[in-house]
């Protein structure tokens, strides 16, 4: 039904548009734009493959056949169990645990969604059905899980099982015919994975249901269709914002979703936007960062580029040194351009599903620890909420680094009581909703700014932009 996934694993040819900078297309493959490929900059005009086009046409095919209305039977037993459910939880746990081949649900930061997903997992169990939750990323996955009670993985994990010639896949995913299987944060998946996702799901007769918010962080690569089919086909939409502590949080959290840059003004009455040379910022979020600390609030404090992320590690690091609550003194070990002690919060970058703590759970990419121990040999032993584990030393030395700040792509599904996001380089819209939903209590931005220029100003101009990949279908219809 599909082409070929490795035969479109590149991306389209037109790069996103930078500020300062020109837009260019780097032509791969045979391009629609006669018999010769063209090579010139594509600055007024959106080039495209066939393959490309084909297998986004293929996508929006399929959806259309599976997609159907929603009927209103089930709304009854959802609302039996899941309490105090609003009623846009009610009706995307109705969509999940009801009929149809294909449904679309469209979460906003802060609106509940696993909540309601919890509420039709209930109804599917009580009903006799299977249901199994994917995530493009094996920390989302554990959250779904989690949150939801239904057994969850990788998308990857599950395309790998079923794509294995020798042997039937593992029974943890060999789900039956009429099985549900829930796809969370659907915005991030690629079109490529979309598409053998299709593949597989007619192949074995499962039901899909899409979840995600096409407002957050995209796709890595070729994406944008989960947001193509929800202009398309309509979504199922939680509209009512529960996360945060404010009223007035929750009204604006929705008018910076929807990239209406006056809504930066309420942040700046509110406090919540400071400005200063780039020097001053980074002072003052490691402070507002310190101050959350000690009062036992939880924190996420978020940059936009990993350089500015490797900084910010290093000047937390420096500050608990000074405050006594490091001692380098002791053990430590040198990772690239970093120092790990013990005591140090550090993050693992690699998913190792041979690696498990001691409550057997797998170590994950961008999962927290504490380093506990570092021995002579090179090995480390870290806890975190997951359990503890002795990393051994050649994963310690490839994919652990310091963990106080990490970017604001990673943030992305975790809530905090407290973000801060600094922001030095440009960005789009979604690189300001995103790490500006995170804290039920506070969520501020300190932006990095030249002379006769705001805060408020910049994150104007950033909320105004749109990076994000847009498929080749929907350039089609604009055009």
């Amino acid at each position: 039904m599909f082409p070929d996934s490795e035969s479109v694993g590149y991306f389209p040819a037109v790069s996103p548009l930078v500020e300062g900078g020109d837009r260019h297309s780097e032509i791969v493959g045979e391009l629609l734009d006669g018999d010769e490929p063209v090579t010139e900059p594509a600055v007024d005009r959106a080039l495209t493959t066939r393959v490309i086009l084909d297998e986004e046409d293929e996508l929006v095919e399929w959806a259309r056949r599976r997609h159907s209305p929603q009927p209103l039977r089930v709304r009854r037993l959802v609302t039996a169990l899941g309490r105090d459910l609003s009623s846009g939880q009610v009706a995307a746990a109705s969509a999940l645990a009801g009929r149809g081949g294909l449904k679309l649900i469209v979460g906003p930061a802060g609106a509940g969604k696993t909540t309601g997903l919890a509420a039709a997992v209930k109804t599917l169990r009580l009903q006799q059905r299977s249901v199994f939750g994917v995530a493009p990323t094996a920390a989302a996955a554990e959250v779904l899980a989690t949150e939801t009670g239904m057994a969850a993985d990788t998308l990857d994990k599950l395309l790998i099982e079923h794509g294995i010639t020798n042997r039937p896949p593992s029974p943890d995913y060999d789900l039956p015919a009429g099985a549900t299987l829930v796809v969370d944060e659907a915005g991030t998946v690629s079109t490529p994975k979309l598409a053998e996702r299709a593949r597989l799901a007619d192949e074995r007769q499962w039901r899909v249901v899409l979840v995600g918010d096409p407002r957050q962080f995209a796709a890595v690569g070729r994406g944008g269709m989960f947001g193509h089919l929800v202009d398309t086909l309509g979504a199922v939409e939680l509209d009512e914002i529960h996360r945060f502590t404010h009223e007035w949080g929750r009204q604006a959290s929705l008018r910076l979703r929807s990239g209406d840059p006056a809504v930066l003004d309420i942040y700046d009455h509110h406090g919540r936007v400071h400005s200063g040379p780039r020097e001053d910022m980074e002072t003052q979020v490691i402070e507002a960062w310190k101050e959350a600390r000690n009062v036992g609030r939880s924190v996420a404090l978020m940059a936009n580029s990993n350089d500015t992320v490797n900084r910010l590690n290093k000047q937390c690091q420096q500050l608990l040194v000074d405050t006594g609550h490091l001692h380098p003194a002791g053990h430590s070990l040198k990772i690239g351009d970093q120092i790990l002690c013990e005591g140090d919060e550090v993050v693992t970058r690699r998913n190792d599903r041979t690696l498990r703590t001691n409550s057997g759970l797998m170590v994950k990419n961008r999962d927290h620890w504490n380093i506990h121990r570092i021995h002579d040999d090179g090995t480390v032993t870290v806890t975190g909420p997951t359990g503890t584990i002795t990393l051994p030393a050649d994963y310690v030395n490839g994919h652990v680094e310091l963990g106080y700040a990490q970017t604001s792509h990673a943030s992305q599904g975790r809530t905090v009581d407290v973000a801060l996001l600094l922001l030095d380089t440009p960005t789009d819209s979604r690189g300001v909703y995103t790490p500006m939903t995170r804290g039920r209590e506070a969520n501020h931005a300190y932006v990095a700014v030249e002379e006769n220029r705001t805060g408020a100003d910049v994150l104007a101009n950033a909320v105004s932009r749109e990076w994000a990949d847009q498929p080749a279908v929907a350039r089609r219809t604009h055009h």
